[in-house]
């Protein structure tokens, strides 16, 4: 069975659409990365603030000593 030229240019249009789909998924993909590296830098710093929390307790008690 041969091609033809109909045949060859409708797969060149389903291969577009293919390739913006695909496209659109990576940019999905890139604003979620972005978005869970901003959740992550927000949690690393409620560690910190919690580390300072905690080692002024420990600065309060050693005084006490």
């Amino acid at each position: 069975m041969a091609l033809s030229k109909e045949d060859i240019i409708e797969r060149q249009k389903t291969l577009m659409e293919d390739a913006k789909q695909v496209q659109t998924r990576i940019g999905d993909i890139k604003n979620a990365l972005q978005e869970n590296e901003n959740l992550l830098q927000a949690l690393n710093g409620a560690m910190q603030q919690c580390n300072e929390f905690l080692k002024s307790f420990e600065d309060d008690n050693g005084d006490d000593g």
